[in-house]
């Protein structure tokens, strides 16, 4: 059996939902193992062919994208004890490129919560191996191990890594879990967006995680600028992306981040 960590937390569930999103928009292949994937023979529909064709856009907008920044805000709401913070900063993503893993770094910068504004500094960075977590108003900083240096395993791989996504980036994929419905237009969405609702099927494996997703997907470059998350314990995440970029060669100084001297230190092994 893959070993893996079970990552737990409002946290972990940022880190699940905002990634998803940036490999979603990068295409990166993530629930299959190249030359592992089945061959079909006949092409999965939705009943909608408007819905076949945003997820035809949505699929085929990442082909060519090596990397993605945008900012990044996000609410995590907890219905139950009715609690809401936002956060908001930048989320910088890398696929795999020259034999490397791929990585990634969200860095919040600021907390809105009970109306009251924070400058408080978070930082999540993942460089295939170690997830390292740095908390400022805190002054701690932890490392842990996601995946041990003699093993091989994608820690995004879908339904088993301990970044689990929201949806798969291959329509396919995204039909065989959910059922995908068309929302009506409204004054809230995002402008020139599409808004889909994804409700796992009855034997889906988020149908114990997730009562449902949404997405409103960018009809000019068929880029998800809004996900919004409704899990199975009352929680809801909506992750808002502008100024999105792609393939401005993110350099590795803004995928990691070094230790600082005076912080606590924990070191967390498999």
């Amino acid at each position: 059996m893959t070993r893996k960590r079970m990552l737990s937390g409002g946290w972990a569930w940022s880190v699940s939902v905002i990634l998803g999103m940036a490999l979603c928009a990068c295409g990166e292949a993530v629930t299959t193992q190249p030359g592992t994937r089945p061959a079909t023979t006949q092409e999965v529909k939705s009943v909608d062919p408007k819905v076949d064709a945003i997820l035809d856009r949505l699929e085929n907008s990442g082909k060519g994208i090596r990397d993605l920044t945008a900012k990044v805000t996000h609410e995590l709401y907890q219905i139950i004890p009715d609690d809401r913070q936002t956060k908001s900063g930048v989320v910088r993503y890398r696929s795999a490129q020259n034999g490397q893993e791929p990585k990634f770094m969200i860095h919040f910068d600021t907390l809105v919560h009970d109306d009251l504004k924070l400058n408080q500094k978070e930082w999540f960075c993942f460089d295939g191996k170690w997830l390292r977590e740095i908390r400022e108003h805190t002054r701690s900083a932890i490392d842990r191990e996601v995946v041990a240096a003699d093993e091989k395993f994608d820690a995004f791989k879908l339904g088993e890594g301990p970044f689990p996504l929201p949806f798969g980036q291959k329509k396919s994929e995204i039909l065989k879990e959910f059922d995908v419905t068309l929302a009506k237009p409204d004054k809230d969405d995002p402008a020139e967006t599409d808004h889909l609702i994804l409700v796992p099927k009855k034997d889906s494996r988020f149908v114990k995680k997730y009562k449902k997703l949404e997405f409103w997907v960018e009809r000019k470059r068929a880029l998800p600028v809004r996900v919004i998350s409704h899990d199975t314990h009352s929680n809801i995440i909506t992750a808002n992306f502008k100024e999105i970029q792609i393939n401005t060669g993110i350099p590795e100084s803004q995928l990691w981040i070094e230790l600082p001297g005076n912080y606590s230190y924990t070191k967390e092994r498999l």
